[in-house]
């Protein structure tokens, strides 16, 4: 039997491969010539982030920045700093997708230490983690109509991840000590906190503003300590194919080049402090769409053959955005007598069991008893249950600003402000129909035009129709039933089909 029929393309994103895998990166840090020797090292900070990648058939390189911060006491008893930028590559094979479109690329730092080789060289060594999830553009097609024949749809919500991405954003801001006449004799220590102020999608395009926080401790003429913030504020237009006004963003922005140095003034005077970098925007671009699916398909009186495939879904997701404020309590082993500068950061996001986690970073130099300088690096774990339903899910989070309390000689108690952007989803294989067609007509002459069934309690009135040959309908409208779905134990009048007809 000729069978008139009409599809319906289906285009989606699917992740095709995962990669989960840790690998290592040594440096050797050789100070320039115009500092003087190391006598005694405070600290060697490591931030790392990803600037970039190439995707290819078969593998994928990111390439990273380290920005490594060195702070020392030189043998005057000054304290100098330097800030080292380098770089760093890993490729990683594919080996499911012969065609990948995208990646979404995130490195985590694992830990970091450093060793004073001699006075004017560091060797440091990061242990990275890299996850990775390789998306490849699928186009399918799934069965919408065909004469004669009943098909069952099962509506979904589906979230689809349309791009991402890394973008960079340069600025090069200049600003002045603005207190007094003091000149700067050297920068002991540079901290600079990025956060997203506004994002927002049009058509094929986004604007990404961030507002950025420079802290600068120098060091001044009469060799006093001191501090100063300067406030400034960049943006970018991203060109990002297919995206719209109503998909969604997750975005993530890191500083990944920093150089730092005074200059001097209208006056000739050393007072002005120039900062030139670049910042990694990484960016998620989703929407939800309702996808409808041919899930089961017969034609009366006929043996019919469908045609099935599968695609793996991120279904009934549930979109969050909201601010938080929480505390988060930091206990040192040393007494701690003046914070000198103070700077935290979220290093790590993920979502487990429908929990947003955040992995906080709290970084200070201090003074101790002995007036000696000191570091202090610890990492602490904040999370947000979203749902009691345990679901899978992406998230981003953004830092707006924080404080802190000394609660006592050895305790900070940190306080953050944060918004966040979470989806929280079902991982859902989902089997739907790509083609129908008939084999033998049934042997069903002797069917009655009326059959008594006992139906089951939640038994389907579609499978019921579908194994008597029949139209769900005519059951439904026969029994007055309300739902497809029988509540209860019942007796059901099945209505046949003698008078349906074929073209």
């Amino acid at each position: 039997m000729e069978l008139s029929k009409e599809f319906k393309e289906m285009n989606c994103n699917e992740t095709r491969e995962r990669i989960n895998e840790s690998f290592d990166v040594d440096f050797q840090l050789n100070l320039p010539q115009y500092l003087d020797d190391i006598d005694t090292l405070v600290k060697c900070c490591v931030k790392n982030v990803v600037a970039d990648y190439d995707l290819s058939s078969s593998s994928i390189i990111i390439y990273g920045k380290s920005i490594i911060t060195v702070m020392y006491k030189a043998s005057d008893g000054s304290t100098l700093s330097n800030i080292f930028e380098e770089e760093f590559s890993k490729t990683f094979d594919i080996t499911s997708c012969d065609y990948p479109d995208f990646a979404e690329v995130n490195v985590f730092t694992a830990y970091s230490n450093s060793r004073l080789v001699n006075q004017r060289r560091i060797d440091v060594h990061t242990a990275l983690n890299a996850q990775i999830n390789v998306f490849c553009k699928r186009c399918t097609h799934c069965l919408s109509s065909c004469e004669n024949a009943f098909i069952k749809n099962r509506e979904k919500n589906v979230l689809n991840i349309k791009a991402t991405g890394v973008s960079s954003v340069d600025f090069d801001e200049v600003f002045s000590l603005g207190k007094n006449d003091s000149q700067i004799k050297n920068i002991i220590n540079t901290y600079i906190d990025c956060s997203v102020s506004d994002k927002k999608i049009i058509k094929d395009k986004m604007l990404v503003k961030l507002d950025c926080e420079l802290s600068i401790v120098y060091c001044n003429e009469s060799g006093k300590s001191d501090k100063i913030k300067y406030n400034f504020s960049t943006s970018r237009i991203i060109d990002i194919a297919n995206c719209l006004e109503t998909d969604y963003s997750i975005i993530d922005a890191r500083i990944c080049q920093l150089y730092v140095k005074p200059k001097v003034n209208n006056d000739n005077k050393l007072c002005d402090i120039e900062a030139v970098g670049r910042i990694a925007v990484s960016y998620k671009i989703c929407s939800i769409d309702k996808e409808s699916f041919s899930v089961d398909s017969y034609i009366p009186h006929f043996k019919t053959i469908s045609q099935t495939d599968k695609l793996s879904i991120k279904s009934n997701p549930i979109y969050y955005y909201d601010s938080k404020s929480f505390e988060l309590t930091f206990e040192n082993d040393k007494d701690m007598v003046e914070i000198l500068d103070l700077n935290a950061q979220i290093v790590k996001v993920n979502v487990v069991s429908s929990t947003l986690n955040c992995a906080v970073l709290l970084r200070f130099f201090y003074l101790d008893e002995s007036s000696q300088l000191c570091y202090y690096e610890k990492e602490e774990i904040y999370s947000l249950k979203l749902n009691d339903i345990e679901m899978n899910g992406e998230a981003g989070v953004n830092l707006l600003n924080y404080d802190f309390v000394i609660n006592n000689t050895s305790k900070i108690n940190l306080r953050l402000s944060i918004d966040y952007t979470a989806f929280l989803y079902q991982e859902e294989n989902i089997e739907y129909i790509t083609d129908i067609s008939t084999d033998e007509m049934l042997d069903d002459s002797n069917t009655p035009q009326l059959t008594l069934y006992f139906a089951k309690k939640n038994e389907s009135v579609w499978d019921i129709a579908k194994s008597f040959s029949t139209d769900s309908k005519l059951i439904i409208d026969e029994n007055e039933l309300t739902s497809d779905i029988i509540d209860t134990r019942r007796v059901l009048l099945v209505p046949g089909m003698w008078g349906y007809e074929y073209v």
